[in-house]
């Protein structure tokens, strides 16, 4: 009966073995407390790409029109964990950059924490993805909103957001349903010094005097021809 651990008796030995481990010293790596100029994990935003065409491999690895060189893999606020694209190779592809790029920071040789998908449904099934990028086709931006919203994940989307208004509709009925952040990636209506709003305002201001004739036309973004007058449609 002398060797009974009573109540009295656990809880004495759970406070002194509190208390010599709080005696103990604890190392940490810098990084992990936000030293040496390094982000803090809990700081970071834990990313996954969706579409690494043009325009999403653009904003993943840097393009012309991303704020940082090198694009988000660069950003010492986001951590890169997943990438997908319907075409496997591509998607193969950019997780050796994506991991490529994390070796070569930390001096490693190797690293091994991006995963490549070709169904954005085991991506954001992921809990530790904090959010997504996407830059889809076009008819699938809505479909591609949706499954990552309702998985509880933010959403950054390319323009277009949706092909019709009642599956634009459905965007921000559910992120309102699920209290999620959500981006369209218009921001030639924002950014750029404002130089496109300024140019809508001369026009509906008048002091461009009477328009007689708007030229319009709809190609493939950087890669396509300029257009010509006698090819543009006249209003």
């Amino acid at each position: 009966m002398s060797n009974r651990l009573t109540r009295r008796r656990f809880l004495g030995r759970s406070l002194a073995a509190a208390g010599s481990a709080l005696a103990a010293p604890c190392v940490l790596p810098a990084p992990v407390l936000g030293r040496n100029a390094a982000t803090a994990p809990g700081n970071r935003v834990c990313m996954g790409f969706v579409g690494l065409g043009g325009q999403g491999g653009g904003h993943l690895f840097g393009g012309a029109w991303t704020y940082l060189p090198g694009g988000y893999l660069r950003r010492d606020d986001v951590q890169v964990l997943g990438v997908c694209d319907v075409q496997r190779k591509r998607a193969q592809e950019g997780k050796g950059r994506v991991e490529q790029h994390y070796a070569d920071k930390a001096g490693t040789g190797s690293y091994a924490g991006c995963r490549a998908y070709d169904d954005i449904r085991e991506l954001v099934a992921r809990p530790d993805v904090d959010a997504v990028l996407i830059a889809a086709a076009y008819h699938a931006a809505a479909t591609n909103s949706l499954v990552a919203l309702r998985a509880g994940k933010d959403v950054y989307c390319e323009k277009p957001t949706s092909v019709t208004i009642r599956a634009g509709r459905a965007v921000a009925d559910t992120v309102a349903a699920y209290g999620r952040v959500y981006q369209a990636g218009t921001q030639q209506r924002s950014e750029y010094g404002g130089r496109f709003r300024r140019a809508v305002e001369l026009v509906r201001s008048g002091r461009l005097g009477r328009l007689l004739r708007v030229y319009a036309y709809q190609g493939g973004g950087g890669l396509a021809p300029p257009p010509s007058a006698a090819t543009c449609p006249q209003t």
